[in-house]
């Protein structure tokens, strides 16, 4: 798991990126952010990309790729409490 780090319309905005537990649906074998950055690195630029231009309309600026550590966090923020 790792996350991206955008900037959209002049906001910070954050996009986790993961692979399914059951190793058997994953397309890619990386089993952490480290192995993903390091032997998919193809893929990691089809991913900057996709995100850079899914909004038509939108500017979207790419900033940085992030850990799973950082993405554990935003998705933490989003939690609703109980």
């Amino acid at each position: 798991m790792g996350s991206l780090a955008f900037e959209d319309a002049g906001e910070k905005d954050s996009k986790i990126i993961a692979v399914p537990i059951e190793e058997h649906l994953r397309t890619i074998k990386a089993k952490s952010y480290r192995r993903f950055k390091e032997e998919y690195v193809k893929a990691k630029l089809i991913v900057e990309l996709w995100f850079l231009n899914y909004k038509e309309r939108s500017i979207v600026e790419f900033n940085s790729w992030r850990d799973k550590e950082t993405a554990k966090t935003e998705i933490e923020k989003w939690q609703i409490s109980k």
